[in-house]
């Protein structure tokens, strides 16, 4: 495993960042709570010594390590192609350049945690991940999945279990 290598080249790297700062909270700066893996240009160039909430105001619901974190209830991605774009082609992850993956936050807190990382931006990089998804959501539709339960007619594959181990 290249985790455990002492060369530098192959050690796998992440900070602690605080979710209160120990500057502002130093009672709660070493809870366990309070610490999060982190990567370091999150944590050292993005939200430095920032609280996780609009106007300073600390927000337990965008802190990761907690139970009313829900980024995936409150942001939504939507992949938009570029101004004339052929939207048919077959292979879309072979073409990530002519689309843009946009966020949509559901609230004023979540935008700020998407512009404070600068999620927008980073995650143009996995653009091709999600039209591999889009793919196969065209490929494996509902009703193709509904034709291969009862191809397999028994119980154990149902349109359920199918649709959740493709997907």
């Amino acid at each position: 495993d290249r985790t455990f290598h002492t060369n530098k080249q192959y050690r796998q790297h992440f900070d602690l960042d605080h979710v209160l700062p120990k500057s502002e909270c130093g009672f709660v700066a070493l809870s366990l709570y309070n610490l999060v893996p982190s990567c370091p240009i999150c944590n050292q160039r993005l939200k430095k010594a920032r609280v996780l909430g609009v106007m300073g105001i600390p927000n337990v619901a965008l802190s990761p390590t907690s139970a009313a974190f829900d980024f995936d209830g409150n942001a939504e991605f939507t992949m938009i192609p570029n101004p004339g774009v052929k939207v048919g082609r077959l292979r879309p992850s072979l073409h990530p350049q002519d689309y843009i993956l946009r966020l949509h936050p559901h609230s004023p807190d979540y935008e700020y945690f998407i512009r404070l990382f600068k999620l927008d931006e980073r995650y143009q990089q996995h653009k091709r991940v999600a039209l591999h998804w889009v793919e196969m959501k065209t490929k494996y539709s509902d009703a193709k999945i509904q034709m291969m339960e009862k191809a397999l007619n028994h119980r154990s594959f149902s349109f359920v279990r199918i649709k959740s181990d493709i997907f």
